[in-house]
């Protein structure tokens, strides 16, 4: 259970499949749980109690849904302050490397009909360019997030 030290930055995240499911949603009194906040942000959120969670849509292909029994669908919702969660330690540092005489192989295709390409930056009067960024992700709080799941 998230402590109150998370609620005021805390979002729920969700993919296509949750947030159709939270939009549907209503309370003993039929109002809905889910709206746009009215505060001016005009983005979806939760009201639970007094308390007005925003949500976050990702999209399926991103954070995908599973199959569960009797033809039902486990639908992932992460809950919490992602930001204290995971720190990004940028070094500001990037490695480049350029060739004007290397040659590139690649593939297309699969299978059988899988061809061979090979591309001469010499020959063709190219430059190429590698570029490696360095940053590093920690968990820093793993008590400011949960996962779970709705079946529905």
């Amino acid at each position: 259970m998230l402590g109150s030290a998370y609620t005021p930055a805390s979002k729920i995240y969700t993919n296509d499949d949750g947030y159709a499911y939270l939009c549907n949603q209503q309370d003993s009194n039929n109002r809905d749980y889910f709206f746009y906040d009215p505060s001016g942000s005009g983005k979806p959120a939760i009201n639970i109690g007094g308390l007005i969670v925003p949500v976050v849509q990702v999209p399926n292909t991103v954070m995908a849904s599973t199959a569960a029994a009797s033809n039902k669908l486990k639908m992932p919702f992460i809950i919490g302050d992602l930001h204290e969660a995971v720190h990004i330690f940028d070094r500001r540092q990037m490695s480049i490397a350029a060739s004007n005489s290397a040659t590139v192989t690649y593939t297309t295709g699969e299978g059988e009909s899988a061809k061979t390409h090979n591309v001469s930056a010499f020959q063709n009067g190219l430059t190429f360019l590698r570029a490696y960024f360095r940053a590093d992700f920690r968990q820093v709080d793993a008590d400011s997030w949960l996962n779970c799941s709705i079946t529905a």
